[in-house]
């Protein structure tokens, strides 16, 4: 048994009789135990102190969530706050991205291609169109046949494809360019690390657009060069069937000829009487 301070003994003998004299008058008192009365207080006193502990253990973990928050500030002085920058040029690349496919693919144009049209396009008067029929010398009215002009017309779509997607590239790129030099502008003012990255993104796409515009140029280049090739080879093969056709034919004229005029191989007889 732990041995109490004098103090503790000095109370509980106060105390003691304190409660003998109130009983005085009774027949009966309770006999009082101080062993039992400082074990009491003494686990009290234990459950004071654990209490004690508890808070003080609280108290240190709100003050780390106080040094957490407080770094957590600094982070957002320092490097700024990602949800509260907003992009100026949000919308431009959005509906830079809505807008529809320019160009029309090498199948398409030779699917489209019409003969008539090739016949009368004049390519906005700097050649003269040559009409669906001419006239001969005779006077009559001769209608020209589509299957020797729709390379022609092919070649023309191709031609038309071409000017309308340099027109709408060069749109888009001046738009693009102008929306690259605000941010870029945007970018050597910032003042945060989190504004400074969404700025780099932003010129990042930005720039994948602008090449993108360049990329649809060539495309529509390509094409109308494929298209070329592919003209001038058939062009090529057909002058290579007619001569191997011009070929037979006078071969075989020459065999009928030879079948229907035999040379003579003897001397002409005269009469000389």
């Amino acid at each position: 048994m732990k041995t109490l301070p004098k103090y503790w003994i000095s109370v509980m003998a106060v105390s003691g009789a304190l409660l003998f004299t109130g009983n005085q008058s009774a027949h009966a008192f309770t006999v009082y135990d101080p062993t039992v009365h400082a074990q009491m207080i003494i686990s009290t006193a234990q459950e004071i102190a654990k209490f004690a502990e508890m808070v003080n253990n609280q108290v240190k973990e709100i003050r780390k969530l106080e040094e957490q928050v407080s770094t957590l500030r600094h982070y957002v002085t320092l490097f700024g706050d990602p949800g509260a920058q907003k992009l100026p040029s949000l919308g431009l690349i959005k509906n830079d991205l809505n807008l529809p496919e320019v160009g029309v693919h090498l199948g398409d144009l030779v699917k489209r291609a019409d003969a008539v049209k090739a016949m009368v396009n004049d390519g906005g008067g700097v050649f003269a169109a040559i009409g669906q029929e001419f006239t001969t010398p005779g006077g009559s009215k001769v209608r020209r046949d589509g299957r020797f002009y729709r390379p022609v017309a092919v070649m023309q779509e191709a031609t038309a494809n071409y000017l309308a997607v340099l027109r709408q590239s060069s749109e888009r790129r001046a738009l693009l360019k102008a929306e690259i030099a605000k941010t870029t502008e945007a970018l050597n003012e910032a003042k945060d690390d989190a504004q400074v990255q969404k700025l780099t993104g932003t010129l990042v796409t930005l720039g994948s657009a602008l090449q993108e515009t360049g990329d649809l140029v060539e495309q529509a280049t390509a094409s109308a060069i494929v298209q070329d090739i592919a003209t001038r080879t058939d062009e090529k093969r057909q002058e290579a069937a007619r001569a191997e056709e011009s070929s037979a034919e006078f071969h075989e004229a020459m065999h009928a000829f030879g079948r229907t005029f035999r040379v003579m191989s003897t001397p002409t007889a005269f009469p000389t009487r």
